[in-house]
């Protein structure tokens, strides 16, 4: 019988392929990974992406602020402090000298040397204390802590200009022999000895900041080789007591 003038037998032939094609492709895409585009990998006859590691997917942990200080930053701990402490040193002298000054007030040259390294005085200690606390800001910033200037910088930098330039005010008009009262020139030692004190509060703030990450990370490492030691005696299955191995 023929089906618009061609052969039954040719039809049922084309079925029969038709048939047999149509579940070898949907039953396999590949036979190995060959058969796959780009990275992709032949499971199960098809082609699929590989799973990524799971430490590839985990996201990064942030890594914890200090850390154990190197012999170059307990270097620079140590220069901040000794700074801070100069200048705590120095505020002191500022004092000193200004009740010195006042002690002589009402003499022609005395009170004008004294005077004179008075203000020489409150004009470093500041900026030394200072110093210091700006070195330890950056230590701690580079170690991961957050350092930012505090109200004491503020107040301690504000005194400090309030103290230079009416010291410096007084001084030009005591050269000059003018009367200047011992009550002035005791509140503006004062104010230059305070200032240096709060910079120096503020500076040994902010190395115990850092000198704390430290010491968090020293008790971290302390905890750590005794969880190696665990693992190590347990890593084969075994458990290892006082009595041996069992």
């Amino acid at each position: 019988m023929k089906i618009l003038g061609i052969d039954r037998k040719y039809w049922s032939g084309c079925a029969v392929m038709i048939g047999l094609a149509g579940p070898l492709e949907a039953r396999a895409q590949c036979a190995d990974d060959m058969g796959c585009k780009g990275d992709r990998i032949c499971v199960n006859g098809e082609c699929v992406d590989p799973e990524q590691p799971a430490a590839a997917q985990a996201s990064p942990e942030a890594k914890p602020a200090g850390g154990v200080l190197t012999e170059v930053q307990r270097l620079q701990v140590s220069q901040a402090r000794t700074k801070s402490t100069t200048g705590l040193v120095l505020g002191g002298g500022t004092l000193l000298m200004g009740a010195a000054t006042a002690a002589t007030n009402g003499s022609d040259t005395a009170p004008k040397v004294l005077g004179g390294l008075t203000l020489a005085l409150a004009g470093v200690a500041t900026p030394f204390a200072a110093a210091g606390g700006a070195q330890a800001r950056r230590l701690g910033r580079a170690r991961g802590h957050t350092m930012k200037a505090t109200s004491s910088t503020v107040v301690a930098w504000t005194g400090y200009g309030v103290c230079m330039g009416l010291g410096t005010a007084v001084f030009a008009a005591g050269l000059s022999d003018q009367e200047i009262s011992n009550g002035l020139i005791l509140s503006l030692t004062a104010l230059g000895s305070l200032s240096s004190l709060t910079m120096y509060l503020d500076t040994r703030s902010a190395i115990q900041t850092v000198e704390a990450g430290e010491q968090t990370a020293s008790s971290r490492q302390r905890i750590r080789p005794e969880a190696h030691f665990a693992a190590a005696v347990t890593a084969d299955g075994a458990s290892v007591g006082l009595a041996g191995r069992f």
